[in-house]
């Protein structure tokens, strides 16, 4: 598996109004008022379930809503990757391609049955890139982390993971420990049911006062997987507009901003 991963990666670096959830969610110190010259936008595409990202729609409408947002980062969740005859098959790199931007495959796990990696692609802006990582959760699941430009020359660890089966939290969590620094922007997507499991194991492990931990709400209260925003306490979270992109796939705009 770790060479097919190596040739996915390989394959995506060349391939080239609802709002909630504000400063009473961020743990820690007093947030003072908002700067929105220090604010930078993350971009998350997804139904929220297993279901892949283009099972509704097209690559182009989701290329179009990316170039007509403001943002520094997007997240396609559920580009599952396919195994074709002659090749891997990423739709994600294609919206990269259509957007130009850079595209990083972050697997979640392996399905032998079906040919595919679940898993779901970070696009970045080509020159804001300076370094990136994938570091190992569990078997076939990754933690990105990459430092790219926020916002305005602030640099961030743009951090990202998801977390499908409870046997993943205690090992996630380890690596959050190891990991969250004070550059840390961490966006991930859990399964709803797990969100209590999670947030207490955060809760044990990470030093109190130092991080602030956010699930993003939505408007299907009964959706399989929600958003979640880690950060260190030198970020606060401010907010999430939810707009309509196809059907139930929607974007979903978090404006996270760096603290003075």
């Amino acid at each position: 598996m770790k060479s097919n991963y190596l040739y996915l990666l390989f394959i995506c670096a060349i391939s080239c109004l609802f709002v909630s959830c504000s400063d009473e969610d961020n743990k820690g110190e007093d947030i003072p008022e908002w700067n929105r010259f220090r604010t930078t936008n993350v971009l998350v595409y997804a139904h929220l379930s297993e279901q892949n990202l283009f099972s509704s729609c097209s690559y182009k409408e989701v290329a179009s809503s990316i170039r007509n947002t403001v943002h520094s980062v997007a997240l396609l969740d559920r580009t599952n990757a396919v195994y074709g005859q002659t090749a891997i098959i990423n739709t994600g790199t294609e919206t990269a391609r259509e957007s130009k931007k850079v595209p990083v495959f972050v697997p979640v796990s392996y399905s032998n049955g079906e040919k595919k990696i679940i898993g779901s692609t970070v696009l970045l802006f080509p020159s804001t890139i300076s370094e990136m990582t994938q570091y190992v959760v569990k078997n076939d699941c990754r933690y990105l982390e990459t430092k790219t430009e926020a916002v305005n020359g602030i640099d961030m660890l743009f951090c990202s993971v998801s977390l499908n089966s409870e046997d993943l939290i205690a090992p996630a969590v380890d690596v959050f420990k190891k990991k969250v620094n004070e550059q840390t922007v961490l966006v991930g997507t859990v399964k709803r049911a797990l969100l209590p499991n999670l947030e207490s194991a955060i809760t044990s492990n990470l030093t109190s006062d130092t991080y602030s931990f956010v699930e993003v709400e939505n408007r299907n209260r009964d959706s399989e997987y929600c958003i979640f925003v880690l950060t260190s306490h030198k970020w606060a979270f401010r907010g999430v507009t939810e707009t309509s992109v196809s059907g139930d796939l929607h974007c979903f705009q978090l404006q996270i901003e760096s603290l003075k």
